[in-house]
């Protein structure tokens, strides 16, 4: 049977105003359109009056049987074996607050078709849109115990709804019941075919499904989400982006002022971070609100169960307002039997002790050397940046050969470190290699930076502005920290107080020109040369500021180290850009901070992709950079290392930086798509 494309009022037919277990279609001109007509028989027995809405699987209409009986008739489009399987394991699931499933049958097509009981009442997203303001208290509990209790009856039998919302849920003469929990969603990777599937609406989407993590915590999250909503008539993370509600979820924790007791301590539990910390099981949820247990307390130690069945079944079809996730483990859903105390002692097997755990020749120093060797060969330097770098070191020991023995000292410090690291790990069973997340890869940084370039110009300038003003704090409190270590006397005295500002005000300018740059490359990654360029006009310019801030201030600074080697000592063209007591002119400046910012890719720094908010390693490259331009062009020191350190760690500590757990969560949806 071909179906004939129909457009029907939303009210034609009889059923009156009904409503089934999806969300209406939008309307073109008052109308929906649907497939089938009124009056179609797309399978025998059943005759269509009109359609109530659509979802991710199919269209939805109210029907009637041939004796009368009202029913809803959901076409599933995809005629996939999963959500077949699914909507079979459900069926013969019976519970006042669930949405009932009659059969499953197939036209003459094969197309596949859910008949299930009809909902004429309206959902609680209509009721939440009513009040504003929030349900009253007797009507919020009659609303969220229903819906609990349906949750637990899911739960007992192995199924996490997945996509529990307030447009899912209903009420039929005065019994509320849950909807979508019949087309299943298996999310196993192997039987998927490849295709992938839509996961839940984002304001009610529990942190751990970015990461591919599927329980009855996600359910849990939802219920706390939806208690939220239901008293205060609005949800707790919500924003004008899927990224921006996605980071909330993520970072934010629930403003809960609104919330009265004893909800309050619920909702907070509900919606933790690590479902882990979250309430074990339903009922858990409603015996808190009863006063029965504490919100806080932690669970029974368990001995698990496990259940000798088919995988859990994951459910939920919204399609429009999802998000979509690669491939995913499995947390099976398990029944746990509470051991007492007497028995508890009894359960615990032994623990080994640490001759046990530790291997019997550690060997931690040459994985350590070896992992070291690694970062070094993919560090992500070309490899001109790294005969630089070995050249600079090479001339440094040259100039300075008083250095040696620091050097080794410093090496020989780093070698006890990593032997003393590895000895740790070995006996307390670590490894080297295991990490909690995997590191995104050229193309999630290019979903990434794809993202950040969609972002509106009032928010990144809003972003730039608080950088810049974190930059100023952060720049001002680590150069007063310099000049204590460097035991300079900040006694009341003029010229202490002087060259504060001086090396603040400078830091800060070079703070703010490097913060605005990276603002404008943040979207991509450049072309390093033109970059370079531009850097070189930073420099200079930095090094205008700084001569300029000395000249307003009259401050002079003089250099203060005797023990470094400069190559070009008796240049008489370099002697005219120093004063008679050997303190800089602007030639100098120039130079300095031209060679200090033209070499490295100081926009690595505020790159909000970077490795990590505030790198040791790249603020010791800047200095000693720094050093190595000092000895071509002398700047008085320490003052010049403390200008490069004081900068590069403002520029890093202040620029937004996303961690590569973000990073993951930010691009799935843009690689299912």
């Amino acid at each position: 049977m071909l179906p004939q494309t129909a457009t029907l009022n939303a009210d034609q037919g009889d059923g009156g105003d009904g409503a089934a277990d999806e969300q209406p279609q939008q309307k073109v001109g008052g109308t929906m359109k649907f497939a089938y007509k009124s009056g179609s028989r797309p399978l025998d027995g059943y005759t269509i009056k009109r359609g109530v809405g659509s979802g991710g699987f199919g269209e939805v209409y109210f029907a009637l049987t041939d004796a009368g009986k009202e029913v809803a008739l959901k076409q599933i489009q995809r005629n996939l074996d999963i959500e077949v399987r699914g909507v079979s394991q459900c069926l013969n699931l019976k519970h006042v607050n669930l949405i009932s499933l009659y059969d499953l049958k197939y036209d003459e097509d094969g197309q596949a078709w859910v008949v299930m009981e009809f909902v004429a009442g309206e959902s609680l997203k209509d009721v939440i849109e009513r009040n504003p303001h929030g349900l009253p208290r007797e009507e919020a509990e009659h609303w969220f115990r229903s819906i609990a209790d349906g949750v637990i009856h899911l739960h007992d039998r192995g199924i996490v709804h997945r996509d529990l919302k307030p447009g899912n849920i209903f009420e039929d003469d005065g019994i509320v019941k849950i909807g979508d929990y019949g087309l299943s969603k298996f999310i196993s990777a192997s039987r998927r075919s490849g295709q992938t599937e839509s996961v839940g609406t984002f304001q009610y989407m529990a942190p751990e499904i970015g990461k591919g993590i599927y329980g009855k915590g996600i359910d849990i999250y939802a219920l706390g989400i939806i208690l939220y909503e239901v008293l205060t008539g609005e949800v707790p993370f919500d924003g004008e982006s899927s990224q921006e509600i996605i980071m909330k979820h993520l970072t934010d924790d629930p403003d809960l002022s609104g919330v009265p007791q004893p909800y309050r301590d619920v909702v907070q539990r509900a919606l933790r971070k690590d479902p882990e910390k979250r309430f074990t099981h339903v009922g858990d949820m409603l015996a808190a609100l009863d006063g029965k247990a504490s919100p806080e307390s932690e669970p029974l130690m368990v001995m698990e169960s496990r259940i000798e069945k088919e995988e859990p079944i994951y459910i939920g079809d919204e399609e429009e307002t999802e998000m979509t996730f690669g491939p995913v483990k499995h947390h099976e859903i398990v029944d746990a039997e509470v051991v007492p105390p007497a028995r508890q002692a009894k359960a615990a097997p032994p623990r080994p002790n640490a001759s046990t755990r530790c291997s019997a020749n550690p060997r931690p120093v040459r994985p350590g050397l070896a992992q070291t060797a690694r970062r070094w060969r993919h560090s992500g330097l070309s490899t001109p940046a790294k005969v630089c770098i070995l050249l600079a070191v090479v001339l440094l020991l040259t100039f300075n050969p008083e250095m040696i023995p620091l050097a080794a000292i410093i090496g020989g410090v780093y070698v006890l470190y990593l032997g003393v690291r590895g000895l740790i790990w070995c006996c307390s069973g670590g490894s080297v290699k295991s990490v909690s997340y995997v590191e995104a890869g050229p193309v999630s940084d290019a979903v990434v930076r794809e993202t950040i370039r969609k972002r509106p110009v009032s928010e990144r300038v809003g972003e730039l502005s608080g950088s810049m003003l974190l930059a100023a704090v952060i720049t001002a409190v680590l150069v007063l920290v310099f000049m204590v270590i460097h035991g300079e006397a900040l006694d009341g005295s003029i010229e202490g107080w002087l060259l504060y500002s001086w090396l603040t005000l400078s830091s800060i300018a070079g703070s703010w020109i490097l913060l605005t740059l990276g603002k404008f490359w943040e979207g991509n990654d450049g072309d390093h040369f033109r970059r370079r360029f531009v850097m070189l006009l930073a420099g200079l310019a930095i090094g205008g500021a700084a001569f300029g801030t000395s000249q307003v201030l009259l401050v002079g600074p003089l250099n203060q180290d005797e023990w470094t080697k400069h190559a070009f000592e008796d240049n008489q063209i370099m002697q005219t850009w120093y004063t008679t007591d050997g303190s800089p002119l602007w030639p100098a400046y120039l130079v300095y901070f031209g060679g200090l910012f033209v070499i490295l890719r100081w926009w690595r720094q505020t790159d909000p992709l970077r490795k990590a908010r505030l790198s040791l390693c790249a603020t010791a490259m800047c200095v000693l950079w720094a050093w190595i331009v000092h000895m071509f062009c002398p700047f008085p020191q320490p003052w010049g290392f403390m200008l490069a350190a004081a900068i590069a760690v403002g520029v890093q500590m202040s620029s937004p930086w996303i961690s590569p757990r973000q990073r993951v969560t930010i691009t799935q949806p843009a690689r299912e798509a």
